[in-house]
């Protein structure tokens, strides 16, 4: 393994330890999202910021009709990640409460899509992004191929945001190419979906990393490795729009994951192996996003793939509560 890649496994592992004792009656799941989310980033867990990014949360949506619940530890730790903490929670709130009043649903999804919008996007599109998502919302509702999909309400409402930032009938299109090429392998339409939003943000490369997936799915299948949930593939996703080799990807994943196993402070937390293996996926993407020399775009693109992550993840969380990933 690079003495890199070992370098971000032992940053996670230490960052899963200081969740685990800053947070110790709090879900397993958002305990890992969070010290990920750090260590994507390149830092230590600060309990206590993420302590009172939870707390200015809590009292600026206790009048929204938000009904907290475990996975607003990510949230607020994606807002103690910012550069400028305050500035983004106070133009995330505005953003919130456009989206709620626009008829979106006051949750924990709807908050990570204005944490990331707050923190890449110009305040003067506000208006207009939000009027666009709820336009396109209505479009897709009365859409005949999009409205039969067995989607959870909150993956339809990222969706809509997705394709508003776009063309919306040729990111469309390529979205029922996307669907039709996956549906040959991957197991669910949930899974489909997580894939596809993380490979659209590269629509037009999209379907050539359909491929990539499909081929990194059969090869870690072969290899013993397998999802387990839905969002675990999203992932997947994410692996195949940044790896140049389905092979190397495979490998340094599988490489990842033994690693991850073999350490005995990280077995305490009672993983599966589909738990071990998304991790590893994880930090061997992350990697690859720190090597691709993307210039100032890369903080927007590391942004927006690990969000898109986040949001699958901590919907499933939520619909899912034994999930201990």
């Amino acid at each position: 393994m690079l003495k890199k890649l070992q370098g971000k496994c032992d940053l996670f592992i230490h960052n899963r330890q200081e969740m685990q004792k800053g947070f110790t009656w709090d879900y397993p799941a958002v305990k890992g999202l969070s010290a990920m989310l750090c260590t994507v980033c390149g830092q230590k867990v600060d309990i206590n910021y993420i302590r009172t990014c939870r707390k200015m949360l809590r009292q600026e949506l206790a009048g929204t009709g938000y009904v907290e619940g475990q996975a607003l530890i990510s949230a607020a730790t994606l807002l103690a990640l910012s550069k400028d903490s305050v500035r983004r929670f106070q133009h995330m709130m505005r953003l919130y409460n456009m989206f709620v009043h626009s008829g979106f649903q006051a949750s924990v999804y709807t908050l990570m899509i204005a944490l990331n919008i707050a923190e890449y996007k110009d305040e003067s599109q506000y208006e207009a992004i939000v009027e666009r998502a709820a336009d396109t919302y209505e479009k897709l509702m009365h859409n005949e191929w999009f409205a039969k999909l067995d989607l959870q309400q909150a993956y339809k409402e990222v969706c809509a945001v997705s394709f508003a930032e776009m063309d919306s009938e040729a990111y469309f299109e390529k979205t029922r190419k996307c669907y039709s090429i996956l549906e040959e392998v991957l197991p669910t339409w949930g899974s489909i979906y997580v894939v596809t939003d993380a490979l659209l943000i590269n629509s037009s490369n999209a379907e050539k990393k359909c491929r990539y997936v499909i081929d990194i799915y059969n090869k870690l299948r072969q290899a013993g490795y397998e999802f387990r949930e839905d969002f675990e593939y999203s992932v997947l996703g994410v692996l195949a729009l940044v790896c140049d080799s389905t092979d190397q990807a495979v490998e340094d994943v599988i490489t990842v994951c033994r690693y991850l196993e073999s350490r005995s402070e990280f077995n305490q937390f009672n993983m599966q192996r589909d738990q071990y293996l998304t991790y590893a996926a994880m930090l061997v993407e992350a990697q690859y996003i720190e090597d691709i020399e993307l210039g100032q775009y890369i903080s927007e693109f590391v942004g927006d793939v690990f969000v898109t992550m986040n949001i699958s993840i901590i919907i499933n969380m939520v619909e899912n509560a034994s999930s201990n990933i």
